[in-house]
């Protein structure tokens, strides 16, 4: 599971359409996903599975300190994080989908895949044409995704339970569904003097994806078992 730091209120809603500034994050998250599969199929066999940790953990990091200086980051820097996080994120993931892959699975992969596209796609176009404002729900969301992975490292540490794993997946696919339907309105009713990268925003949704494709794959490969 991955940090998403979504979602803090960008600006008061814009009058402008921002349509073309949309089709411009969206060629982004393009570039995130093109990035992503690149460190997973290219990069990932390469590196050591001891390493994979400590990727985990500088990333986590890096989103957390991005979070807070968001407004002032140099658009090249930007650009960059864009691009780099998702390969590395790419990297982290191949351990998984190679034993998926190499244990003839790989159609949990697929479902997981396919699930992904239709949540987010749905939740996307939810968000884009509704009038229902959720943004007082980002506090309470923040702390429930907090609690979630207090509450998973906790399992992977001590409990070990497969059935939490399984509650902590369903809930990030929820959390992440629900920030993607706020992450799209935020991004129709921007503000046009918003000084946030078009990459930012990109990176964000690239956030929601990730967490949701990784936690299906999660949620398919214990009922599978």
């Amino acid at each position: 599971m991955t940090y998403s730091y979504s979602n803090l209120n960008y600006g008061e809603p814009a009058v402008n359409n921002n349509s073309a500034f949309y089709q411009k994050v969206m060629v982004w998250v393009t570039a995130a996903m093109g990035a992503a599969a690149f460190g997973s199929l290219f990069i990932g066999p390469l590196v050591p599975p001891a390493l994979m940790l400590p990727l985990y953990v500088v990333v986590f990091i890096a989103l957390i300190v991005a979070s807070f200086s968001r407004r002032t980051l140099n658009p090249t820097f930007s650009n960059v994080f864009a691009i780099a996080v998702p390969a590395l994120l790419g990297i982290i993931l191949y351990p998984t989908l190679n034993y998926y892959l190499s244990s003839g699975m790989g159609n949990i992969v697929s479902m997981a895949a396919m699930g992904t596209v239709v949540i987010f796609g749905g939740m996307a176009v939810l968000g884009w044409v509704s009038q229902v404002n959720l943004n007082r729900w980002m506090p309470k969301l923040f702390f429930i995704l907090l609690g979630v992975i207090v509450l998973s490292i906790l399992n992977i540490l001590f409990f070990k339970l497969t059935l939490i794993s399984l509650l902590i997946s369903m809930a990030v696919v929820v959390i992440m569904a629900i920030y993607t339907f706020i992450d799209i309105q935020m991004l129709r009713d921007r503000n046009p003097h918003d000084n946030i990268p078009a990459s930012f925003y990109a990176l964000n949704l690239f956030l929601n994806i990730y967490n949701i494709f990784v936690n299906l794959l999660n949620i398919l490969g214990i009922l599978r078992n």
